[in-house]
């Protein structure tokens, strides 16, 4: 049998598991996790990665860390119900900081998720790392918790996504999985749909930022000068990394962006303050909320509502719209809105739909501004993307 590749010409890393598992062969409820899928750190590199024939629709899945810090190994897990406390999630932009030149056998892509940078496996280490110092056993990465070739198990995951993050401690790594940013790169992890709810599901001290260490920058610098503040950069241990990697609170880093001249990882005082608003509790959060999510986009229209939605307590099916029905998931949305307010579910819902009365309204929904959508350009260079107002909503 020849080797299999993928249409990117990546060759199919090798399930060394002993008893390689069907999707159609299991229980249909099992309290303890069911390995699926797991081969050696020298299998998976240069290569990608395919859970497909393995993985049963509909169920959590995680990386072990152990597996990953203790033995080489990347094993991942099936679950019947969320491992909760016992787990990091990942939080990053699908498309980050520039890498240097790299060797290719360092990284590894996932199948269905090629469109994204290829994951270093330097940076997947140290994530397992800060995992480890956070007392975690498991590290759910949605390209690989998700079964990226499959539709259904996307639509489930989605629904389940708000939970998934609520009941994690949530590493952000702003620079993307290719490589750790350092807090002068001008990342887009402020910019993106999806981030938000990453960054707003989890109680707010559990929620950390994980970064290329360099003591000589200005943010550095001024955090360690801090006194109004309890700072806690945490180096990781020596020798783990070409470039010392340390994190620290989301909270931290905010307060920074929000109270001084420095721009860590490209967050400004138009991130921050509305962010923070939105991480308190209480009267006009969700208004926070929606202010945050107007000024972000997503390369799928719908994720814009899909990854809001939980936080105003409406469950839409993703099954039910097409990736750009960005019209139509906005006004079933807005629909479940004013029934709750009608309800008095909502506190403060008289007031959200005004969140950005300065930008331009829409003409299909007089209520909503317009929202920013990606437009991918190229004039003789490389592909460049830019946000523009959808007509669409």
């Amino acid at each position: 049998m020849g080797i299999h590749r993928t249409k990117f010409g990546r060759e199919i890393a090798k399930n060394e598991h002993g008893r390689q598992q069907s999707r159609h062969d299991r229980a249909d409820t099992n309290d303890e996790p069911n390995l699926i899928f797991s081969c050696s750190i020298t299998e998976l590199s240069g290569k990608c990665l395919d859970i497909t024939p393995y993985a049963s629709p509909c169920r959590f899945r995680m990386l072990s860390c152990l597996s990953l810090e203790h033995e080489n190994r990347l094993d991942v897990f099936e679950f019947d119900q969320l491992p909760s406390g016992e787990y990091c999630a990942v939080s990053y932009v699908w498309r980050g900081v520039p890498v240097p030149d790299y060797v290719d056998s360092g990284t590894f892509t996932v199948r269905g998720a090629e469109d994204g940078d290829p994951t270093s496996l330097d940076v997947l280490r140290d994530i397992v790392w800060v995992a480890g110092e956070e007392g975690k056993k498991y590290l759910w990465l949605d390209r690989i918790g998700i079964v990226q070739s499959d539709k259904s198990d996307k639509a489930w995951q989605i629904i389940q996504m708000f939970n998934i993050y609520k009941e994690s401690t949530c590493i952000i790594v702003p620079g993307g999985l290719g490589r750790l940013a350092f807090s002068n790169d001008d990342t887009t992890c402020m910019d993106r749909a999806w981030t938000l709810q990453e960054a707003l599901a989890p109680k707010r001290d559990d929620v950390i930022v994980l970064y290329s260490q360099n003591p000589s920058l200005q943010f550095e610098t001024h955090v360690a000068s801090l006194s109004f503040t309890d700072t806690r950069e945490k180096p990781l241990r020596s020798g783990r990394t070409s470039v010392p990697a340390a994190y620290m609170t989301l909270d931290d880093v905010l307060t920074v962006a929000k109270y001084s001249i420095h721009r860590p990882f490209g967050f400004n005082q138009a991130h921050a303050q509305p962010l923070i608003g939105a991480r308190i509790t209480g009267v006009g959060q969700r208004q926070a909320i929606w202010q945050c999510a107007l000024m972000r986009t997503s390369s799928r229209p719908v994720d814009m509502i899909f990854s809001a939605m939980h936080f105003f307590g409406i469950l839409l099916n993703p099954k039910e719209f097409e990736d750009d029905d960005r019209l139509g998931v906005t006004v079933r949305f807005a629909q479940g809105i004013l029934e709750d307010s009608r309800k008095g579910v909502l506190d403060d819902s008289d007031h959200w739909l005004c969140a950005l009365y300065f930008m331009e309204t829409s003409q299909q929904m007089s209520t909503f501004p317009y929202v920013c959508h990606e437009v991918k350009i190229s004039i003789g260079g490389p592909e460049t993307i830019v946000r523009r107002p959808s007509r669409g909503t």
